[in-house]
């Protein structure tokens, strides 16, 4: 998993995290202060017309949190921020 690259998605429904099949991606790898432990920062992507970012959420997650929560897409960040901004620039 990489930062600003891996996507993921809900596998089900969520009551913080939203529905199921909705995108988010690892923006960072947080250590935990107590335990030292290695944590993954989600949030959703965003185009604000001036390209993709995280979304106002974000989410600090433990790996087994994210293996149980989500699927791994085939999907990178970057492809799928080009489809949101073409989509964005070529809607009617």
């Amino acid at each position: 998993m990489k930062r600003w690259s891996t996507l993921l998605e809900l596998k089900e429904d969520h009551k913080s995290l939203g529905v199921k099949g909705q995108i988010f991606f690892i923006v960072d790898f947080p250590r935990s202060l107590e335990s030292g432990e290695l944590l993954f920062m989600i949030a959703q992507p965003t185009f604000t017309g001036l390209g993709v970012s995280p979304g106002i959420l974000s989410f600090v997650l433990k790996k087994e949190q994210v293996i149980d929560l989500f699927s791994i897409m085939d999907q990178t960040f970057q492809q799928y921020a080009k489809e949101l901004e073409e989509d964005y620039f070529h809607s009617d």
